[in-house]
């Protein structure tokens, strides 16, 4: 690559804004996930009644977007998100106001034994419905609580309320990719962004680097994927007659990411 070029000359501060293999994210500890999305398991209803009702299975619940907290009897400003099991909810989950939203199942679980999470919504009052009263619960009501932990644990994740909803740029790459196409990917390398014509979307472009290779595409989201090599992609940016397919035109990031991927490799 372009990169060991670079490092193979000692023109190191060149091989650093350049992508590599051995490329590794920065360890932030709030981009730390928890949990796996497993959104294929989203349309396996089946799957889903028997997580629903495992009494391993963690439910956080949420009233008017305002989470179910717990306040620590010795550490009174430490809060911590509820995290509640099966028999608690389940007049919640009888109810036709009851939102429901699967949340993904805890990492390096085995398949046999997956810790699934859900969050609940009503904006009814479900303290009465909870069958366990515990006076330290209740409600956080700031407009934007902070950071809460999940348990005293220091090793553990902490997470935010709203972290059913947000997910890092590099953890949206790497499942957009694997859902629709079946490639996994490592490292992923922000380029540019493009606004989209829908309310509060923006597409980004990243370079990233698979460590699977075979593909299956989803046929809903995308009907066709294959492997080019960087030759096929320069034949196709010039328009030679071996082209085997059409380059975006040059107004679409797509284009801009193909002809940056391009220059990112040696031409050896």
């Amino acid at each position: 690559t372009a990169g060991d070029v670079a490092l193979f000359w000692g023109h190191r501060h060149i091989a650093r804004l350049l992508p590599s293999r051995d490329t590794e994210e920065p360890d932030i500890h709030f981009n730390r996930e928890l949990l796996d999305r497993s959104s294929d398991r989203r349309s396996d209803g089946e799957w889903l009644a028997a997580r629903r009702a495992s009494p391993e299975t963690v439910f956080l619940l949420f009233h008017a977007l305002s989470p179910l907290v717990r306040s620590g009897a010795e550490h009174e400003e430490q809060i911590q998100l509820c995290k509640l099991g099966s028999a608690a909810v389940q007049e919640l989950l009888g109810s036709s106001r009851t939102l429901e939203v699967f949340l993904g199942v805890e990492k390096q679980q085995e398949d046999d034994g997956m810790l699934a999470w859900f969050a609940l919504s009503t904006e009814d009052d479900p303290t009465q419905l909870l069958k366990d009263k515990d006076p330290s619960r209740f409600f956080l009501q700031e407009a934007m609580p902070g950071l809460l932990r999940l348990s005293d644990d220091d090793a553990e994740v902490s997470m935010c309320p709203w972290t059913t909803k947000q997910v890092t740029l590099e953890a949206a790459v790497r499942r957009e990719v694997q859902e629709e196409s079946g490639v996994q990917v490592g490292p992923v390398q922000y380029l540019s962004s493009q606004a989209w014509p829908m309310p509060s979307c923006l597409m980004i472009g990243c370079h990233c680097i698979a460590v699977t290779t075979d593909i299956k595409a989803d046929q809903n989201e995308i009907e066709e994927a294959r492997w080019f090599t960087r030759q096929q992609v320069m034949d196709a940016l010039v328009k030679d007659k071996r082209a085997v397919f059409i380059m975006p035109p040059r107004q679409a990031i797509a284009h801009y990411l193909l002809k940056h991927w391009i220059g990112c490799n040696a031409n050896l």
